[in-house]
C-alpha cells in the first residue's frame, strides 16, 4: 500500500476464488461496481482510491498460473511500481499490460520475479521480469525523489541475469539470496547488490540509497548507497536462529525503523553493547531503530505472550510519529514499561495499530479490530495530516471502528479491508461518526469531557457549512450540518472547548466522507 501526494491511496495483492463458480471480485467498495472474474487461480491486482474512499480504478494481471503482488510504491509524479511473481509447474505466458495492450512475458523458473509501472491514470507503463530455474519473487519496492527505482526479494539457487535489458549482470548463488535491484524510472536498468538470506522491504533514503529488511538466519538489514556500495548491515541472531524483518522506513532524520516478528531471544543491539528481549512464545512483535550510521537506538517490544503475534508493516509520519500495524493472539500490552495497555484478542488473531513516539516510547494509544476467526494488518501508510491508512484480510464479522463507534462489516470468505483513522492531535476525543440525512449530516462525537461545546465543518458542493452542540455528562455530543446539496462532503471535528469555554482543541480532526443523497 502507498500513497501519492494528493492522498490518493493504492494498493496491491492478489484474489482468487473461494469456490467453483464464485461470483466475480468487486473491486468498489462503495455503492458502484468494478467486478473483475475469480478463478482458482491467484490473479494479482492495483487498485486506487481517492483519498475519501471512492474508487478511481483497478487493473488487473491475470494468467494461467499464480501471480501476486507484495509491493508497491509511487513516485511524486504518481506513477506507481509493483512487484511481485508468477509462477506454475509448467512454462506460460502472461500479459502484463492490464489495459487494452499486449505485453507477454515467459516464465523461466518455477517463480520469476516482476517489475511493473503503471502511469497515475492507470495506462501501462513498462515491466521487466527477473527469473532463473527455481522460486525468485520480487517482494518490495522503493522510489525516491530521483525517480530512481528500488526492488528487493529472493532469488533461488543457480545463476541468474539480473539485467532484464539487452545487457548482461550475471550473479551465482548456492543458496537463497536476498537482491536489491535499482533502476531509473523508464526501467533503465543501472545495479544488484546480493547477499545471503530473504529481502521482504526496501525503503529509499534522501541520499540516493536505500535500505534492506528482510532475514538471514535471523533479522537482517542493510543499507546501500547509490552506486550500489554497502555501506553497513546488521544480523540479530536468536537463540534459536530465527526472526526477520518485515518492513523498513526512513525517519526525519534519516534514521532507519524496522518492524517484524522475533523467536527466542535477541539480542537487538548489533554492536558491543547488549539489549535483549525475550519472546516466550511462537513469534513476537518488535520494532527497533538504527541511525543513518548503523548505529543502535532503541528497540519497543510489547508484552508477547505464548501464542503468535508479528509487526508487519512501519509507516513514519512528518512530526516522526512511528505508526505499526500486525496481528497478535490471546493478550498483549502495549505498554509494558509504562502504565500498561493491554489490549484481548477475540479470536484466532487480531489485528492491531499502535504508535510510537520518535525515541521509541509508547504513543499513547493502540487500536484494534477482532472476529471470531482471524484480522490481520499487513500494510499501513500515513498522509501529511497524520491520519492512516491501514490493509489487510479479514474473516467472518468485524467491527473496524476502534472507538465506541460502530462499523461492521461481513466477509463471505477471506475479504481485503482497508480503513482510515485520524490520528493527529486531539487527546480528548475518541470517537466521531458522521453519516447522511435529507439535506445534511448528522454527526455523533464522543470525548472524554464532561460538559463543553464541540464544533463540526463540512465542505463540498454547498461550500463549507458548520454546526454546534453541547457535550453532555457522558461525554457525547450530537449535532447537524445543513443545508447542504446533494455530494460528497468531507466533515471534520474544528473546535472543541471545555466547559469555562477555552479551547481543548482547535484544528481539523477525525475527518469523515459522507455522501449527501
Amino acid at each position: 500500500m502507498a500513497l501519492d501526494s494528493d492522498g490518493n491511496l493504492i494498493m496491491v495483492g492478489e484474489f482468487r476464488a473461494a469456490r467453483d463458480q464464485a461470483p466475480p471480485f468487486d473491486f468498489d467498495p462503495t455503492k458502484g461496481e468494478v467486478l473483475f472474474p475469480t478463478t482458482r487461480w491467484s490473479d494479482a491486482f492495483i487498485t486506487k482510491f481517492r483519498p475519501d474512499g471512492r474508487h478511481v480504478w483497478t487493473r488487473v494481471i491475470a494468467g494461467e498460473g499464480e501471480e501476486y503482488a507484495l509491493g508497491v510504491a509511487v513516485d511524486r509524479m504518481g506513477d506507481i511500481y509493483v512487484t511481485g511473481a508468477f509462477e506454475n509447474n509448467r512454462t506460460y505466458t502472461v500479459d502484463f499490460d492490464p489495459t487494452k495492450g499486449v505485453d507477454r512475458r515467459e516464465l523461466v523458473g518455477a517463480s520469476d520475479v516482476f517489475i511493473t509501472k503503471l502511469r497515475a491514470d492507470g495506462s501501462y507503463g513498462w515491466t521487466h521480469t527477473i527469473g532463473a530455474y527455481f522460486f525468485d519473487k520480487g517482494q518490495g519496492v522503493a522510489v525516491n525523489g530521483q525517480g530512481d527505482v528500488f526492488v528487493t526479494g529472493a532469488v533461488g539457487v543457480g545463476r541468474i541475469d539480473f539485467d532484464p535489458e539487452k545487457g548482461e549482470d550475471w550473479k551465482t548463488t548456492s543458496t537463497f539470496t536476498v537482491f536489491v535491484s535499482k533502476f531509473q524510472s523508464d526501467g533503465d536498468y543501472e545495479w544488484t547488490v546480493t547477499n545471503r538470506g530473504e529481502g521482504y522491504a526496501v525503503a529509499a533514503t534522501d541520499d540516493g540509497g536505500v535500505v534492506v529488511g528482510g532475514r538471514q538466519d535471523g533479522i537482517f538489514t542493510m543499507r546501500v548507497d547509490a552506486e550500489g556500495g554497502r555501506e553497513w548491515s546488521h544480523y540479530l541472531r536468536s537463540d534459536v536462529n530465527s526472526g526477520h524483518a518485515r518492513d523498513v522506513a526512513i525517519t526525519p532524520d534519516g534514521g532507519v525503523v524496522v518492524s517484524g516478528r522475533m523467536y527466542g531471544t535477541t539480542d537487538f543491539d548489533p554492536g558491543p553493547g547488549v539489549d535483549e528481549r525475550t519472546d516466550p512464545g511462537d513469534g513476537g512483535v518488535f520494532v527497533t531503530k538504527y541511525a543513518a550510521d548503523g548505529n543502535y537506538l532503541w528497540t519497543y517490544t510489547p508484552g508477547n505472550n505464548e501464542e503468535d503475534a508479528s509487526a508487519e508493516s512501519i509507516a513514519v509520519g512528518p512530526s516522526g510519529q512511528i505508526f505499526v500495524t500486525g496481528e497478535f493472539s490471546l493478550t498483549m500490552d502495549f505498554d509494558p514499561d509504562g502504565k500498561g495497555d493491554v489490549k484481548y484478542a477475540v479470536g484466532v488473531g487480531d489485528a492491531f495499530v499502535t504508535t510510537l513516539e520518535p525515541d521509541g516510547q509508547y504513543g499513547g494509544w493502540t487500536a484494534t479490530c477482532s472476529s471470531s476467526q482471524t484480522v490481520k494488518g499487513y500494510a499501513i501508510a500515513v498522509d501529511k495530516n497524520e491520519d492512516l491508512f491501514f490493509a489487510g484480510y479479514f474473516t467472518r464479522t468485524v467491527d473496524f471502528n476502534p472507538t465506541p463507534g460502530v462499523d461492521w462489516r461481513d466477509a463471505e470468505f477471506h475479504d481485503l479491508f482497508v480503513s482510515r483513522l485520524n490520528c493527529g492531535g486531539c487527546d480528548v476525543l475518541t470517537g466521531h461518526q458522521a453519516v447522511s440525512m435529507p439535506q445534511g449530516v448528522l454527526s455523533r462525537v464522543q470525548t472524554s469531557l464532561r460538559g463543553g461545546r464541540v464544533k463540526v465543518g463540512c465542505a463540498g458542493p454547498s461550500g463549507k457549512e458548520s454546526g454546534r452542540s453541547h457535550i453532555r455528562d457522558n461525554g457525547t455530543a450530537t449535532l447537524r450540518v445543513r443545508p447542504l446539496q446533494s455530494g460528497h462532503y468531507d466533515c471534520a471535528i474544528r473546535r472543541i472547548t471545555g466547559q469555562r469555554g477555552h479551547d481543548v482543541c482547535r484544528g481539523r480532526y477525525s475527518s469523515r466522507s459522507v455522501r449527501v443523497e
